[in-house]
């Protein structure tokens, strides 16, 4: 959880970074947290093989998509509902996990 934290708020920061460098970004702020959330999760899984950043990086990566048409304006989804799906995205992608890492350790798989 560290090394994935440590990467989200490096990566965060430098989308905040190029955001104050290119001001075109700043009204995209739900998109730039999303992509960081995702590449953390990819760069995670690499490292550590944690079942629920390979479920959930793409999921963040998608959702950033989903934001930036939104920001553009060729599609209109409420902020709250894409957040609601990325959250139940997460839930579920624990879930899984946990489900796996328990079946795994008593050796039923």
């Amino acid at each position: 959880m560290c090394f994935w934290g440590a990467t989200f708020l490096v990566l965060y920061g430098a989308g905040v970074l190029l955001g104050a460098v290119w001001p075109t970004l700043q009204g995209y702020g739900n998109a730039v947290t999303l992509t960081a959330l995702g590449a953390a999760c990819f760069i995670n899984f690499a490292h550590n093989r944690t079942l629920h950043c390979g479920l959930t990086g793409p999921l963040f990566i998608a959702a950033a998509v989903v934001a930036v048409v939104n920001g553009v304006g060729i599609w209109h989804v409420d902020a709250f509902v894409l957040w609601g799906v990325v959250v139940f995205g997460v839930g579920i992608a624990f879930l899984v996990e946990w489900r796996t890492v328990r079946h795994t350790a008593r050796g039923v798989i």
